[in-house]
């Protein structure tokens, strides 16, 4: 192990200002993830709906589709797919 040095080592105010950047994005990352999920059921459940509702044709492609965005939103919330940001 090599000994720090003055030089090397943070300030208490280097540490506050990490470590409250940390916590900040793993809370807003928390919260994004719940949202897109519970964007997820919503969508599930209106695509649900639309196809054991009456099923029309027009009405059938409209629940297909809203059950696969649905889909695609739970996979992107769960990271098995990449997010749509740069």
């Amino acid at each position: 192990m090599v000994p720090q040095t003055d030089e090397a080592r943070l300030t208490e105010a280097e540490v506050y200002a990490v470590v409250h950047a940390a916590v900040k994005d793993a809370l807003l990352d928390a919260l994004g993830t719940a949202l897109l999920l519970g964007f997820s059921l919503a969508f599930l459940w209106v695509g649900t709906s639309a196809l054991l509702t009456e099923p029309s044709t027009a009405q059938a492609g409209v629940g297909i589709a809203t059950v696969a965005l649905s889909v695609v939103l739970a996979a992107m919330a769960l990271d098995y797919l990449p997010k749509i940001r740069g």
